[in-house]
């Protein structure tokens, strides 16, 4: 008789997650896609009949081990980690079903061409805390502001910047479009208030990858920064305001970064700095770091400056619904009175937390007088002084003879 023993098998269906931060519940980006692919791979069937879905870092995880299909008629090499296979069970497998091991998952080893691109970057934006609505450009919630409140949109494909251009009209500029540059010396592009121009890429270790195994950069995970600047201006609201800049040592860290692809000179940071483009600088000791607060607004423009661009989208929307109560409603010195009530209260709580000096609101018969009235018409003037971040920082050291008093 064998001696008795205990015999444990690991199954490795596994692999190495990031580290993700809090998830930023008054921020939701959008990730354009240039097709269908990775809503295949990673939807639900109700997903793919939408062509959209709502994710984060944990949810994204969540969906790679998925036991289930969706239905989507489609196969990819690598599912249930069978790099090379036709992968023809993916549409209709059941954990346990024909076919299948009892626990067997969709990508155990992460993602896979042709949808890996996709699913990096948002990966990439979504560790920051960043919740995310994934779609094509002509799902629901690109296509209008009614379904999804959206605080910033990014894409990396090449028609990113195109999709997004349509989006924005589609939505009356409502929130950030974060685009990428990929050359130093490309210029300044055109853009406005709504547009946060960021340059470069980072290099990122695959999942499980063993550092002392990369021999040379193509190894790495290559993203566009894009993501992390979403991810910034996501733990910007979390942490802070969105009238605080997402740049600089305290919110502006990025994360998963190996190095930076092609990073940029002093003379270079400075050139993209001055063409409304915000550079990723690394210093030793500090991180890698956003360093820049700018949008694509002109430079005279108190809107060139990103936190104070973020206020008035913010103002603009919350004040914008206390306005939506006053539709149908009669415009008299009460209903007017209530308004100015309400959007004190907003501009009130956003000047105690530092994001506006002063305020006025202007709305009586002086700016609604019976002409106005009698055309159906509703006005009111807000004027507000935003509180400005540092972005130059003078300091003066004196030698002073010893015994003098300092």
């Amino acid at each position: 008789m064998p001696l008795p023993s205990v015999t444990v098998n690991i199954s490795d269906d596994s692999f190495l997650i990031q580290e993700s931060e809090t998830t930023s519940e008054n921020f939701l980006a959008g990730f354009i896609l240039e097709n269908l692919e990775l809503i295949n791979a990673l939807g639900t069937t109700t997903d793919v009949a939408n062509k959209f879905f709502e994710t984060d870092s944990t949810d994204l995880y969540e969906r790679l081990s998925s036991p289930d299909g969706n239905g989507a008629g489609v196969s990819f090499a690598g599912f249930g980690g069978l790099a090379g296979s036709s992968g023809a069970l993916y549409p209709s497998v059941v954990a346990g079903g024909t076919g299948t091991t009892a626990g067997q998952i969709r990508w155990p080893k992460g993602a896979v061409y042709p949808w890996s691109d996709d699913f990096n970057n948002l990966l990439a934006a979504a560790v920051y805390g960043t919740k995310v609505v994934v779609g094509i450009s002509a799902s629901a919630p690109f296509t209008s502001s009614n379904t999804h409140s959206l605080n910033a949109i990014f894409g990396t494909g090449l028609s990113a910047d195109e999709y997004m251009d349509t989006i924005m009209s589609a939505r009356e500029n409502d929130c950030f479009a974060v685009r990428g540059i990929t050359a130093v010396d490309s210029g300044a592009p055109s853009g406005d208030e709504f547009d946060i121009f960021v340059y470069g890429d980072k290099f990122t270790l695959p999942l499980g990858k063993d550092p002392e195994t990369i021999s040379n950069d193509s190894q790495y995970i290559q993203t566009r920064l894009t993501s992390d600047v979403v991810g910034c201006l996501a733990r910007t609201f979390r942490v802070a305001h969105p009238w605080f800049s997402p740049g600089g040592m305290n919110r502006g860290q990025i994360k998963n970064v190996v190095k930076l692809k092609d990073p940029p000179t002093a003379v270079q940071a400075t050139a993209l700095y001055n063409n409304k483009i915000n550079p990723v600088l690394s210093f030793p000791g500090e991180g890698v770091v956003l360093f820049g607060n700018k949008t694509g607004a002109a430079s005279t423009n108190i809107l060139s400056r990103i936190e104070v661009s973020s206020l008035f989208l913010y103002l603009k929307k919350n004040i914008g619904s206390i306005a939506r109560s006053t539709l149908f409603e009669q415009n008299t010195d009460s209903v007017r009175q209530s308004f100015i009530n309400q959007a004190t209260s907003v501009l009130e709580t956003v000047q105690n937390q530092r994001g506006i000096t002063s305020f006025v609101i202007k709305c009586d018969e002086t700016n609604n007088p019976s002409s106005i009235i009698a055309d159906g018409k509703f006005v009111a003037t807000i004027f507000v002084t935003p509180v400005r971040s540092v972005e130059t920082l003078e300091i003066t050291f004196t030698n002073t003879n010893e015994g003098e008093l300092v």
